[in-house]
């Protein structure tokens, strides 16, 4: 499609929405959204098939994509860091959260295997970030707590991570 053919087809859209609205309730933001309402709807009735099947399909794909897309990014926001990896921060920040968590409670709520969890613990304690002591409630199990200078980090990493929070949004 030429460009030309985009801008008439983009001042048709306009004239559409302008005449559905009063002159003075007329904003970009609003075409936008109108827009999208209207050529989605659009799509919708061509194709007669799509299914809740096809929706989920796509809310998955599209969180995986998010998915992808923090992974990449906090990579970027972690490259000034002590913390290199996102479940590092992710680790340190639970533990901001709380004042102790078992070793294995921390693990299972990141969805990962043991083994791996306990490296990610591991380098977090080599560089103080956390510390190790045993729970008192059972002696078998050790508890971790965030130190002074995990806190410190999280808290240096907090205003870039709102700012990629909020670009995910």
């Amino acid at each position: 499609m030429k460009t030309t053919e985009i801008l008439s087809e983009l001042i048709s859209y306009i004239e559409q929405y302008s005449e559905s609205k009063k002159q003075e309730d007329l904003s970009t933001n609003d075409f936008a959204i109108w827009l999208n309402s209207r050529l989605y709807n659009d799509d919708v009735a061509e194709n007669k098939e799509t299914t809740s099947h096809d929706i989920n399909l796509e809310l998955v794909f599209s969180l995986l994509l998010l998915s992808k897309h923090f992974k990449s990014s906090i990579r970027e926001v972690l490259s000034d860091s002590i913390i290199s990896t996102p479940d590092s921060y992710s680790f340190l920040l639970h533990l901001s959260y709380t004042e102790s968590m078992r070793k294995m409670e921390l693990v299972k709520i990141h969805l990962l295997e043991a083994p791996s969890g306990i490296e990610i613990i591991k380098r977090l304690l080599k560089k103080n970030l956390i510390e190790e002591f045993d729970d008192p409630k059972d002696k078998r199990a050790k508890r971790l707590k965030i130190t002074e200078k995990g806190v410190n980090e999280i808290k240096s990493l907090e205003p870039k991570m709102n700012e990629l929070y909020k670009d995910l949004v």
